[in-house]
């Protein structure tokens, strides 16, 4: 209960202080409870496929700028980084979609794309390499077949698998258990 001794403490500058004033009103541990889980706002699907989006299109543009201000970067990072990058981008793309399949199932499906995007380009045709010669095409498909290129496929896929793991591990997960526990809560006695 509020004391009208304790007023005009709620007055000197503590009426911005919302979780005091909540702890005087002494509110049943029910609503205290969903006042303090809504202090972080719940991380739902779609905001993860936003944030995942977000990485896309962050690190398309930087595998493109390895590709076109080689200045910008160290030779190593100019020769092998936007492979690296490729392959953590599609898996960040291929994530925006399927929050739902394991993530090491989509690693597997991210490396096996990338390999065989890779050994396709032994296959050398016209119209295979019509294609290859757009702009979209030698993005898509390459141009040449290297091994190095499956090595940095495999060290892209499993650098953005860690990173994906332990956002949805540290970050994620927690706002996901938060929500199924408010959805499963009962009302509050009356």
């Amino acid at each position: 209960m509020l004391y009208s001794t304790e007023l005009p403490g709620l007055l000197t500058g503590r009426e911005d202080n919302f979780f005091w004033l909540v702890s005087k009103l002494k509110l049943n541990s029910y609503l205290r409870q969903d006042i303090q889980t809504y202090r972080i706002a719940p991380y739902t699907m779609l905001s993860q496929r936003i944030i995942y989006s977000c990485i896309f299109i962050f690190l398309t543009w930087l595998a493109l700028a390895t590709r076109h201000h080689p200045s910008w970067f160290i030779p190593l990072i100019v020769e092998y980084g936007g492979d690296i990058i490729w392959a953590g981008m599609f898996l960040f793309f291929l994530r925006t979609f399927f929050l739902k399949i394991d993530l090491w199932k989509l690693a597997l499906i991210n490396y096996a794309l990338g390999a065989t995007d890779e050994f396709s380009q032994l296959y050398q045709s016209p119209w295979a390499n019509q294609v290859r010669a757009t702009t979209l095409g030698r993005l898509m498909f390459g141009a040449g077949f290297l091994w190095s290129d499956i090595v940095c496929y495999a060290i892209g896929t499993l650098l953005a698998f860690i990173v994906i793991w332990l956002a949805e591990y540290f970050f994620f997960r927690r706002s996901k258990k938060e929500a199924s526990r408010r959805s499963r809560r009962a009302l509050p006695p009356r």
